[in-house]
């Protein structure tokens, strides 16, 4: 196989499930080699799979439907410690339990979830698309926030044309850590890679100043604007300083 194995590395199954690389072992007898990977869901669990079938391509004639050409592909957006990957409706409990917090929603700018059906609803309807991520831990599989850019995230800033909005968030437990720097380096660099556009937008409440500090080290500049913005939750009398990129 020609396909280069990275170990620590995210890979995504054909069958939407994701699993991190962990080692590569070999057979004490027939010295075949065997992938040691680690589920990124349920139980956490390790399995092994030998390296030939865990690199070979999916089975058209069992599976003529899958758009993936590999069995198991390693996943674009990742970092040493964490990877975006889309949201899942299973994602339901473990974004209750951060996004209630309401010390999260009044600095991003929404209402603290209420219920688990509340947080599902937000997937269905905010989250599902091919411009917003979960923010997920490679060390435990857990969901820590989100990062997006997009209809998700606009907010009536003062964009210039088709200029995109660029949002995220993340849990308190997982605050001062670096995760979100970590994850909007991650996004800006899949940006810029896909092209058609030429810079974002993005801001913060001023009485946020970390959100700011995330941007400016991914490249911010502030815009020297300041505005309102009503669309968000106690938007209508906070003011929200302006920041924007250059790809």
């Amino acid at each position: 196989m020609s396909r280069e194995l990275i170990i620590n590395g995210i890979y995504r199954h054909f069958k939407n499930l994701y699993y991190c690389v962990e080692a590569v072992a070999k057979h004490s007898e027939t010295e075949e080699e065997y992938v040691v990977y680690r589920k990124m869901y349920g139980d956490r669990g390790r399995w092994i799979r030998e390296k030939q079938m865990f690199l070979s391509e999916v089975d058209r004639e069992k599976y003529p439907d899958v758009q993936q050409q590999h069995r198991f592909e390693f996943l674009r957006l990742q970092s040493e410690r964490i990877f975006l990957r889309p949201w899942e409706y299973g994602d339901a409990s473990r974004l209750f339990e951060l996004a209630a917090d309401p010390d999260i929603g009044l600095r991003a700018g929404w209402k603290p979830h209420q219920s688990e059906e509340e947080s599902l609803n937000v997937i269905q309807n905010v989250f599902r698309n091919d411009s917003t991520w979960a923010i997920v831990l490679k060390e435990s599989g857990d969901v820590i926030g989100a990062m997006g850019y997009g209809p998700s995230c606009d907010c009536g800033l003062p964009a210039v044309g088709n200029e995109p909005t660029v949002g995220y968030w993340i849990g308190k437990p997982y605050w001062n850590q670096g995760y979100c720097t970590e994850g909007l380096k991650l996004m800006l660099d899949f940006m810029r890679e896909q092209g058609g556009c030429k810079s974002v937008i993005s801001g913060h409440f001023v009485d946020n100043p970390a959100s700011g500090r995330v941007m400016e080290k991914c490249g911010f500049v502030a815009t020297g604007e300041e505005c309102l913005c009503p669309e968000l939750h106690g938007g209508e009398n906070r003011p929200v300083r302006v920041l924007r990129l250059k790809l």
